[in-house]
């Protein structure tokens, strides 16, 4: 749900910034067409991934005194769908873009009105939402509590994208302006939608008698050896796991940065 705490199985945004091909693709008639527009800006991008797929990508460009801080990514169900999460911080205040997979997904394309039932089976907080009603875009523009949002459809998809309120319009605004979304169609996270059969429960009984067969032959082949006590992950080893990440993740903003640089100065000539 909204602001929720990532979970455990969330991962870091590590490829933030690092799959400079896709955001080749995703800026090339973009950067042309709004060259003049985004020649002041630093446009970047990620890859949606967890370790189960990927399910979209994205590139936004933004003033460079912006400051942009990547987050997580994760999964999660809901009541009647599924849904990926990811967050960023910019200035500090938290930006979150979440994919959202209803059991039974839309048909075909919704006007912005007929979104909100959809909002509303995601989180019911949304039956407190005030609506921009005033706004003739394509798109579902409120705001709940602390939050400003806009909620829009590709396909089957909905996405929502959350915003602290703190979040000053004119960031808000270049933002959502210049965000591109590529939704891989046909990829969904695991869901608890009936009829959906989860990968880790299609083994048949038969296979899996044979494997608990097999579990216990070996058992029964080392049960005289002495079992090696492993050792616990030790505090150090944790933070210098963590350490590394922000590492990679700082190497490989640099490197995208620098290919977009690259880019920037070949739209020029």
């Amino acid at each position: 749900m909204i602001h929720r705490a990532l979970q455990s199985r969330s991962i870091s945004l590590r490829k933030m910034l690092l799959f400079c091909g896709i955001v080749v693709g995703l800026m090339a008639g973009f950067a042309s067409a709004q060259e003049s527009a985004t020649n002041n800006y630093t446009c970047t991008g990620a890859e949606l991934a967890t370790e189960s797929a990927s399910y979209a990508s994205m590139a936004f460009c933004l003033p460079p005194e912006v400051v942009v801080e990547p987050e997580g990514i994760n999964e999660a169900n809901y009541s009647s769908g599924s849904e990926v999460a990811a967050s960023m911080l910019l200035d500090g205040n938290r930006v979150e873009l979440h994919l959202l997979y209803p059991c039974q997904p839309p048909q075909g394309e919704l006007e912005p009105a007929d979104l909100k039932p959809y909002l509303e089976a995601y989180d019911p907080v949304f039956t407190q939402a005030a609506y921009n009603e005033s706004i003739t875009a394509p798109i579902l523009i409120g705001q709940i509590g602390n939050l400003k949002f806009v909620a829009n459809q590709r396909n089957q998809t909905l996405f929502l994208v959350t915003a602290d309120m703190n979040l000053s319009d004119e960031t808000w605004g270049v933002f959502l302006e210049n965000l591109m979304i590529s939704i891989n169609d046909g990829v969904a996270p695991a869901s608890n939608c009936p009829g959906v059969t989860s990968p880790e429960t299609t083994s048949t009984a038969s296979e899996l008698e044979a494997e608990v067969a097999a579990a216990m032959e070996e058992v029964q082949e080392n049960e005289t050896a002495t079992a090696s006590p492993s050792q616990p992950e030790t505090v150090e080893s944790t933070e210098e796991t963590i350490a590394t990440g922000k590492e990679k993740m700082a190497a490989d903003m640099a490197a995208a940065q620098a290919k977009m640089d690259e880019l920037k100065k070949m739209a020029r000539k």
